[in-house]
């Protein structure tokens, strides 16, 4: 799976009532940091329980992270994250575009090609 995610540009996660944290901790072990190498885009949206994308004193690394989108997730305490680009947040533009792509069936079917 850590494969799988050293290769990630996008997350979205969105409607998911009774998530706390986006990874969660496995058999007691934490991690210092967690490293998305290729992450562009995280957006959190309508997750009412979310506290920590990880765990509050871990780091988030995203090298290339050039946007992040938090909307109603009122217990959410951004990530301590670390990126070489500038971080747009809540960036209303590129968020609508996001939105709309994500949502056209066939530029989903695509994006899993």
């Amino acid at each position: 799976m850590s494969q799988g995610l050293s290769k990630l540009e996008e997350l979205w996660v969105e409607d998911c009532s009774d998530l706390d944290e986006i990874i969660q901790k496995d058999g007691g072990i934490t991690l210092d940091k967690i490293t998305f190498p290729r992450l562009k885009t995280l957006a959190l949206q309508n997750l009412a329980h979310l506290v920590n994308f990880y765990d509050a004193n871990s780091s988030l690394e995203c090298p290339f992270m050039e946007h992040l989108h938090v909307r109603d997730c009122p217990n959410f305490g951004a990530p301590k994250f670390h990126s070489s680009k500038q971080v747009h947040l809540n960036d209303e533009c590129h968020y609508n575009l996001l939105k709309k792509r994500l949502k056209e069936p066939e530029d989903i079917s695509n994006a899993l090609e």
